[in-house]
């Protein structure tokens, strides 16, 4: 049953990825995503930031991109949002089903623009955040701060 549930969520991912490329070419791609590493980023936005607004879920999908060209993280969008601890939804021990379709459609166009270069990064490069109502990590005492909704994003000092 949970193949057939994320067999689905991911053909929907397609589609909705598939109809907002319609017409969109290719060279203003700022990078290029495979289809997987645009699932990817569409889950991470959807599954950490849904309920923010569009610069929010823009500097959570920000902070994605920014860790795959870090050398301090992997180099794919997938293997960065499934880095061991990195992510709270990738460790909650909760069934990830994208079930909310206007959500999904707008972690879909967020994640498009993003990756395109059509919403500057609101983060200023960093590489962190956190949910500020729920954690208060030592590290993040040390840099840069910028609050955005419900999350605040750190860069933290010589990264």
């Amino acid at each position: 049953m949970k193949l057939i549930s994320n067999a689905l969520t991911l053909f929907i991912i397609i589609a909705l990825v598939i109809i907002c490329m319609q017409g969109k070419p290719k060279e203003h791609a700022s990078r290029d995503l495979s289809e997987n590493e645009l699932g990817c980023l569409v889950e991470n936005v959807y599954f950490e930031a849904r309920g923010e607004d569009a610069l929010g879920q823009a500097a959570v999908a920000h902070v994605t991109l920014n860790r795959v060209k870090s050398r301090l993280y992997p180099d794919s969008v997938c293997d960065v949002v499934w880095q061991k601890g990195q992510f709270s939804w990738t460790e909650d021990g909760r069934r990830d089903r994208m079930t909310d379709l206007d959500a999904i459609g707008k972690a879909v166009d967020i994640a498009l623009a993003v990756s395109r270069g059509k919403i500057k990064d609101p983060t200023g490069g960093a590489l962190h955040y956190y949910a500020q109502d729920k954690v208060k990590p030592r590290w993040a005492r040390h840099g840069w701060r910028l609050i955005l909704g419900e999350h605040t994003f750190v860069r933290l000092a010589g990264r």
